[in-house]
């Protein structure tokens, strides 16, 4: 009697050592893998009969005691396990990503140190680019007015005035505040941060987040960034004489401390 014991304590920590070294994963398909199961949640997995054995063997039960058909119910066992085991890890590393990310969020926007609105400086400077148009014009395919406002459908605009079109500019300018705040990693004075208005609300915010300038800018390359102004005096594949005008004043001001 007490030797039959000892050879199954024997059998069943033969099994469990198998397990243990083959590993969870690879169980099933090293020691042939009979059945496929597949849960409600879509997880799929083959779990072999080396898997069954572990788990009965971590019962201190043998595979070959197991009556015919109940193997499946280990099996089942098993992949419910597996699925909560991933689910909770999954959740675990989401959760340590959100943490992660939101401290750097946080370090990021103690690090930034620029003005959160343009300057009268800097709306000068755009609207003496602009120039002011009382009424629509053809702005290179699209139709503006003002200080350049690109007119959205629906917006019934045929003739404003000085201030109506000042309070366009301010509206438009929001948009490229939003895209430097977002995208601008290190600190600015009120020039760069003007000169950068001026730049994005020419050019655009796409162009402006895509730009080797914010790239050089962000990496601390002040004088790199200024020096990339220069490059967008084309419009349509021609050089223009007010572009060139236009981003040396830009890349002035951004030097000035």
């Amino acid at each position: 009697m007490l030797l039959r014991k000892i050879n199954k304590m024997k059998t069943g920590l033969k099994y469990f050592l198998t397990g243990m070294v083959l590993g969870l994963p690879l169980a099933g398909t090293i020691l042939n893998s009979g059945c496929e199961k597949k849960n409600d949640s879509g997880l799929e997995d083959k779990v072999g009969q080396g898997v069954v054995a572990r788990r009965l063997a971590e019962q201190g039960r043998e595979y070959s005691n197991v009556q015919k058909g109940n193997e499946g119910n280990v099996a089942d066992r098993f992949v419910q396990e597996r699925l909560q085991k991933n689910v909770a890890e999954n959740y675990v590393g989401k959760s340590v990503q959100e943490s992660v990310e939101k401290e750097n969020y946080i370090e990021l926007v103690q690090n930034q140190n620029y003005p959160t609105d343009i300057s009268e400086n800097g709306v000068k400077l755009i609207s003496e680019f602009e120039g002011f148009r009382a009424t629509p014009y053809d702005d290179f395919g699209q139709m503006a007015i003002g200080y350049g406002h690109r007119i959205e459908d629906g917006e019934n605009l045929t003739n404003i005035t000085r201030e109506q079109a000042e309070q366009l500019l301010y509206g438009d300018v929001n948009y490229v505040k939003e895209s430097i705040s977002e995208n601008v990693e290190v600190s600015l004075n009120q020039n760069q941060y003007d000169a950068l208005c001026s730049f994005t609300y020419n050019v655009g915010v796409g162009n402006f987040e895509d730009s080797t300038l914010l790239r050089k800018l962000n990496n601390g390359d002040y004088n790199g960034a200024a020096n990339e102004f220069q490059r967008w005096n084309k419009a349509d594949g021609e050089v223009l004489k007010g572009l060139i005008k236009r981003r040396t004043a830009e890349a002035e001001l951004f030097r000035e401390n």
